[in-house]
């Protein structure tokens, strides 16, 4: 051993390897680098958030409107489709009712006096007549029945389907017409019924 100060000693080992003490004053740490958050940078990523936020939910908002009122008119086509092949494996009339007041719906009937309680055939559900189907257009916010315009048919919101799947015929023509939904942005799905019974979607 060899004392080369007098206040700090070093010693070699035996391969003659210098091992050298720690200063006192030197503070090691295997986080030193890590640190939080200032304030200003939680303040600066707050902002950019909430600005990205503006201007992604119109967007959202759109795409979301847009996905309902394509659901809601795949429904309602869905509905007539029903209402058509009922009237056919019942041999009997099926009515589909456009309500657009408050709230606005749809309701697919079956117009066949219910066994003798009734009158078949005049358009209108009776009490013991069954429903087979009803769409509440408050499951889908956002989308309204903009219009229901039907012609040679009980009423100009009513269409219907007899036993051979055609159009009900009112007087020497057979019914037809169309439904339009809208939303709030601006978007309209528009579903079409023939005189034949066939049923579209249009944009």
């Amino acid at each position: 051993m060899k004392t080369l100060f007098k206040k700090q000693k070093f010693y070699s080992s035996k391969n003659s390897l210098w091992i050298f003490p720690i200063p006192k004053n030197r503070r090691i740490s295997n986080d030193s680098d890590s640190r939080g958050f200032s304030l200003i940078e939680l303040i600066v990523v707050m902002a950019l958030i909430g600005i990205i936020s503006l201007i992604a939910a119109p967007t959202l908002s759109t795409m979301l409107s847009n996905y309902r009122i394509k659901n809601a008119a795949n429904e309602l086509a869905a509905a007539i489709q029903l209402a058509r092949t009922t009237a056919i494996s019942r041999n009997a009339n099926c009515v589909v009712e456009i309500l657009t007041g408050s709230p606005q719906s749809v309701v697919v009937f079956v117009d066949d006096g219910a066994n003798g309680s009734g009158t078949a055939k005049n358009w209108v559900k009776e009490t013991n007549e069954e429903t087979i189907y009803r769409i509440n257009l408050k499951d889908y916010p956002t989308v309204s029945i903009d219009k229901a315009i039907f012609t040679n048919t009980g009423a100009t919101t009513k269409c219907g389907f007899n036993s051979r799947g055609l159009s009900i015929r009112t007087g020497s023509f057979y019914g037809s017409g169309s439904v339009t939904l809208k939303n709030t942005a601006g978007k309209i799905f528009t579903v079409n019924v023939s005189e034949g019974g066939g049923i579209s979607i249009t944009t």
